[in-house]
C-alpha cells in the first residue's frame, strides 16, 4: 500500500494528486482525510471494487454509503436536490453534514445508493474539495470495520483495515473527529437519523415542518 503524506490543511500538490486520480480510476480504495473522520473511497459506478469496499469495511450490503461531490451542480441527474436541501446546503455545506435525497437516473446503482434514496456530501476539507473537482463524485464511507470506532487519525483507519486498500493520505488529525450529521429529506417530514457534528437546534431553523 501507498501512502501520501500531508502538511495539514494542505491541497495535494500535481503529482500527489494524479497518483490519487490515478488509483480512484483503476478500481482502486483510497482512504481519505476528510472533516470529520478519516474515509474510505472508491469509484461508485464501479461495482466490483464497490463489492470489494462492502467486503472490507464487512458492511451490510442493505446500508448504502455516501457520494462526496463538488458542489450540487455536480449531481445533475444523480440526485433530486429539493427547496429543503438547498437550504441546509446553502448554510451548511461544504461541511459535516450529509443529506438523504431521492435518487435520480444516474445515481450509482445499489449498494451504493438505495433502490429510492442517495446520499451525498459536500466535504469541507482541501484533498477531498480538490479530488472531487477532478474525479467527479466518489463514494465515502468510514475507513473502518463496520461497528468499529470512526478513525480520526491514519494510523487508526489502518488499524483497523490494514493493508487492504491501495492508497492512504496521511494529513493528521481530523478537524471534527467526529461523524458528520445525516438528515433524511425522502419523506415530507426531515428526519434526523444520526445527530453528529452539526447538533439538532442548529438545523432546525433551515428544514420544513
Amino acid at each position: 500500500m501507498e501512502q501520501i503524506a500531508l502538511s495539514r490543511g494542505k491541497p495535494l500538490d500535481p503529482s500527489e494528486e494524479l497518483r490519487v486520480l490515478e488509483c480512484l480510476e483503476g478500481g482502486g480504495l483510497v482512504i481519505l482525510p476528510t472533516e470529520t473522520v478519516y474515509g474510505l473511497s472508491v469509484d461508485p459506478y464501479d461495482s466490483p471494487n464497490v463489492e470489494r469496499l462492502f467486503r472490507i469495511k464487512q458492511r451490510p450490503r442493505g446500508l448504502p454509503v455516501a457520494i462526496a461531490v463538488h458542489d450540487l451542480a455536480s449531481l445533475n441527474g444523480i440526485a433530486e436536490v429539493g427547496p429543503t436541501a438547498r437550504r441546509l446546503a446553502d448554510r451548511f455545506l461544504p461541511g459535516p453534514l450529509t443529506l438523504v435525497v431521492p435518487r435520480g437516473e444516474r445515481a450509482p446503482p445499489p449498494p451504493v445508493a438505495g433502490p429510492h434514496s442517495i446520499s451525498f456530501r459536500i466535504p469541507d476539507h482541501p484533498v477531498l474539495q480538490q479530488i472531487a473537482a477532478t474525479f467527479g463524485p466518489f463514494a465515502l464511507t468510514s475507513a473502518n470495520r463496520h461497528g468499529h470506532r470512526s478513525p480520526t487519525t491514519l494510523s487508526e483507519a489502518l488499524s483497523s483495515l490494514g493493508d487492504e486498500v491501495d492508497l492512504a493520505i496521511d494529513a493528521g488529525p481530523c478537524r471534527w473527529g467526529v461523524e458528520s450529521t445525516v438528515v433524511d429529506l425522502t419523506e415530507d417530514t426531515p428526519r434526523i437519523i444520526r445527530e453528529g457534528a452539526i447538533g439538532r437546534s442548529s438545523l432546525e431553523p433551515y428544514v420544513d415542518r
